[in-house]
C-alpha cells in the first residue's frame, strides 16, 4: 500500500514537473518580457502593439523590427514579414532575446504572423516627453514625441543635436530616411525611435520620416519642400512653400523655366525669371504633374519674389553618359553629352533628331526652339541640353539650350580596346585583347577582386574577378573575359564596369612590370567620358570648392580646378590601405596645391578626381606629407556613430568625414 501510494505521489510529482517544464510562458504587454528569462520561448498576446521601423542592422546580423504597446519598446531580431508603420493585434511565438541589455525578441522555428491581424498606423498617439526623461530610461526602442527643441551640430556629420534648454540629446540619421540639411533650426515638435547606445551609455534617436519633423512657425497653408528632389513627396495640386538653395535656372520653355538644385530638376510655370540665374529664398507655388515629375506652378494668391535674391550663374551643366539621361534623376536637369552620332529617322513622333551613342539611343528635340533651321552635324563631338518631357510622344527628350553649345565632332575611327567594350549593350559577353594595358587600381573583398585597368581607348572597371596578382603600374597583354554591366550607369554613378563569367580566364595575360603613368590633361579634358576610370593629372590648377547633396547629406567637397573647369577632390570618401590608417589627411588638399593625380570617376551629379597615393597630391613644396600623430586626437566613430579608439575596417567617420578603412 505505502508502494503504490509513494509511486501515485511520484508520478503527480513528475507529471507537475513536465508541465511547468513544457509550459510556454505567456506575456499580456510588452514591459513582462523584463522579467523572462533570456532564450525563454514566449507567447506574446498583442494588443494594439505598434510597429515603428524596421531596418538591418549590421551589428546584431538581422533585420530588427522595433515595436511597442503602452507599456514598453523591443527590438524583435529576424521578423521580416512585419513593417514599420503597423498596428498589431492578436499573438505570436518567439524567443525572449536580450539586446543592449535589453529584453527583446528573436523569431523561432515557431514564429508565424498567421494570428497577428495588421492595420495601418499614422504614428499618432506617441508619447510627449523631454530628453530629461530619456535620459532618465524606460524609452528605448519606443517612438516618442519632442516639443520645441532646437537642433545645433553635433560630434558626427551623420547626426544633429537637439537641445531643450536644459538637455541635449543627438539625432543620428544612420538609415539615411531623412535630409539631415531639411532638419530646421527651431523645430516644434520631433517624433522619432529612442536606441540605447551601448558603446558610450545613454540615448540617441533615429528619424524615421521626414514629415514627422515639424517646423516651428511652419505655414499650416502650406507644405514645406526644402528641396527640389522633396516634390516627388508632392501631390498635384498641393500648394508648396518651396525652399530655393542655390537653384539654377537653365532654359526657358515657353511660359516655363527649367531649374535645379543639387538635389532634383523642375520646371516652373508662370514664373518671371530667365535662364543662368542662381535663387535663393523661399517662395510660394502649386504643385503640377508633368509627365513623370512633380513641377512648380504659380499660385495666384501666394506666389511672389519679396523673399527670393537673384544673382548669374556660371553653371555649364553636368557631364554625363547618354544612357545616364535616361535616368529619372536626370529629368529637368542641364547635361552635356560627347561623342555622339545623329541620325535623321527612327523618332517616334518623325520629327526630331536621334541620338546615338554605342547601343544607347534618345530623341533631341528642339522644345526651347533654339536651332530655327540649324542644321545639326551627324557627329558631334559635345552637345549641351536639358532633359524635359515631350508631351507628343509621352516621352523625355534632349533639348539643345543653344546652337553655339552644339560642337560639331569628326566620324570616329573604329572603337577600339577598351572603348569598343564600353559600347556594348548591357549583358554582353566580351573577349578583350589588352595590348600594354596599365594596371591603375587593385582592391580585394570577399567576392573577389576589382581591377581598374587603362589601355590607349579607355579606363574599366573589372569587378569580382579572380586574384591575379596583378599591381598598380605593371603592364598586361592579352585576352580577357567578361561581361560589361550597365548597373553602375544609374542616377549614382555613371560609367559602366565588367564583371567576371565562367569563362573568365586571365591566365594567358602575359604581365611586365611597369610605374603607374598617368596622362596629363586639363580639367574640361578629364570630364569627358573618354577619361572615366582613367589615371589621369592635372596640372597648374589650384585649390577650389564645390558641394553636392545625395542620400540626405549635403556634403562641401573641395575642388581640383584650373582654367578650363572644375572637378572635385575627394577629401571625405575615400579608401585607405591598412597601414594609412593613421594619415586620413591624405584627404585634406593643401592650399598651395599645384598638381594632382587619380582616376576620373562620375557620381552623385559630379566628376571626382580620385587620388591612388600620397605622391598624387603634389605642392609647391613638394609632395604632401603628414603628420604620423595627425588622429591622436581625433573624434573617431563607426557607422552607428558610436565613439571607437582607433579606426576600423569598413566605414570610418573621422572628425565629421566618411573613411573607408581595407
Amino acid at each position: 500500500m505505502k508502494r503504490n501510494l509513494l509511486i501515485n505521489a511520484t508520478i503527480c510529482l513528475l507529471a507537475a514537473w513536465g508541465m511547468n517544464a513544457f509550459a510556454q510562458t505567456e506575456v499580456n504587454s510588452l514591459d513582462e518580457l523584463a522579467s523572462i528569462a533570456d532564450g525563454t520561448e514566449v507567447k506574446v498576446n498583442l494588443n494594439n502593439v505598434h510597429t515603428s521601423a524596421s531596418n538591418y542592422d549590421y551589428w546584431a546580423g538581422g533585420t530588427m523590427l522595433y515595436m511597442q504597446d503602452e507599456t514598453a519598446g523591443v527590438a524583435f531580431k529576424g521578423m521580416t514579414d512585419i513593417v514599420g508603420g503597423k498596428t498589431l493585434n492578436g499573438s505570436i511565438t518567439a524567443v525572449a532575446k536580450k539586446d543592449n541589455g535589453i529584453m527583446g525578441l528573436s523569431v523561432s522555428s515557431a514564429t508565424t504572423t498567421d494570428n497577428v491581424a495588421q492595420a495601418e498606423w499614422d504614428y499618432s498617439g506617441t508619447p510627449v516627453i523631454t530628453i530629461g526623461d530619456i535620459e532618465n530610461g524606460g524609452y528605448a526602442y519606443m517612438l516618442v514625441t519632442l516639443m520645441h527643441v532646437t537642433s545645433g551640430e553635433a560630434s558626427s556629420s551623420y547626426a544633429v543635436s537637439l537641445s531643450d534648454g536644459t538637455n541635449t540629446i543627438d539625432l543620428y540619421n544612420d538609415w539615411d530616411l531623412i535630409r539631415l540639411s531639411d532638419v530646421p533650426e527651431n523645430i516644434e515638435s520631433v517624433t522619432a525611435l529612442v536606441m540605447p547606445d551601448a558603446w558610450n551609455g545613454g540615448y540617441y534617436l533615429i528619424p524615421i520620416r521626414q514629415d514627422l519633423i515639424k517646423e516651428e512657425g511652419a505655414p499650416e497653408d502650406a507644405k514645406a519642400v526644402k528641396s527640389l528632389d522633396k516634390l516627388a513627396d508632392i501631390s498635384d495640386g498641393e500648394v508648396v512653400l518651396v525652399t530655393l538653395n542655390n537653384v539654377r535656372t537653365t532654359a526657358v520653355m515657353g511660359d516655363g523655366v527649367v531649374m535645379e538644385d543639387a538635389t532634383a530638376g523642375t520646371v516652373f510655370y508662370g514664373i518671371d525669371m530667365t535662364e543662368r540665374k542662381v535663387m535663393n529664398g523661399e517662395i510660394y507655388a502649386t504643385a503640377k504633374k508633368v509627365g513623370n515629375d512633380i513641377c512648380l506652378t504659380v499660385n495666384e494668391e501666394k506666389t511672389n519674389m519679396d523673399n527670393v535674391t537673384v544673382t548669374e550663374s556660371s553653371f555649364k551643366g553636368s557631364p554625363i553618359y547618354l544612357n545616364g539621361a535616361r535616368s529619372s534623376y536626370w529629368h529637368n536637369r542641364l547635361v552635356v553629352l560627347s561623342d555622339l552620332q545623329v541620325l535623321y529617322e527612327d523618332c517616334i513622333d518623325g520629327d526630331g533628331w536621334m541620338l546615338v551613342q554605342g547601343d544607347i539611343g534618345m530623341e533631341m528635340k528642339d522644345l526651347l526652339h533654339k536651332l530655327d533651321g540649324f542644321l545639326v552635324p551627324e557627329w558631334l563631338k559635345s552637345l549641351t541640353g536639358v532633359v524635359l518631357y515631350n508631351a507628343v510622344s509621352d516621352s523625355y527628350v534632349i533639348a539643345p539650350t543653344d546652337r553655339n553649345l552644339i560642337i560639331e565632332g569628326e566620324a570616329p575611327v573604329e572603337p577600339q580596346g577598351i572603348a569598343a567594350v564600353k559600347l556594348l549593350a548591357d549583358g554582353t559577353d566580351f573577349e578583350l585583347t589588352l595590348e600594354d594595358a596599365q594596371v591603375t587600381y587593385v582592391e580585394e573583398d570577399t567576392n573577389g577582386v576589382m581591377y581598374i585597368v587603362e589601355d590607349a581607348f579607355g579606363g574599366l572597371m573589372l569587378q569580382d574577378f579572380p586574384y591575379m596578382g596583378w599591381e598598380p603600374g605593371q603592364r598586361l597583354t592579352g585576352k580577357v573575359y567578361g561581361r560589361l554591366t550597365r548597373e553602375r550607369a544609374d542616377e549614382y554613378y555613371t560609367d559602366v564596369a565588367a564583371v567576371a563569367t565562367d569563362a573568365t580566364d586571365m591566365t594567358d595575360v602575359v604581365v611586365k612590370e611597369g610605374v603607374l603613368t598617368p596622362t596629363v590633361l586639363t580639367c574640361e579634358e578629364a570630364l569627358t567620358s573618354r577619361y572615366y576610370s582613367c589615371y589621369v593629372k592635372i596640372e597648374n590648377m589650384w585649390k577650389g570648392s564645390g558641394t553636392m547633396s545625395f542620400m540626405g547629406y549635403d556634403y562641401d567637397y573641395t575642388a581640383v580646378e584650373d582654367a578650363t573647369g572644375k572637378i572635385l577632390f575627394d577629401d571625405g570618401w575615400c579608401v585607405l590601405p591598412e597601414e594609412w590608417q593613421d594619415f586620413y589627411e591624405i584627404c585634406q588638399l593643401p592650399d598651395d596645391t599645384k598638381s594632382v593625380a587619380g582616376t576620373i570617376e562620375p557620381m552623385f551629379n559630379c566628376t571626382f578626381i580620385y587620388p591612388l597615393s600620397m605622391s598624387d597630391v603634389v605642392t609647391a613644396s613638394g609632395i604632401k606629407t603628414i603628420d604620423a600623430n595627425a588622429n591622436a586626437n581625433a573624434n573617431i566613430y563607426n557607422i552607428a556613430g558610436q565613439r571607437i579608439e582607433k579606426m576600423q575596417k569598413g566605414i570610418n567617420i573621422v572628425n565629421g568625414k566618411k573613411i573607408i578603412l581595407k
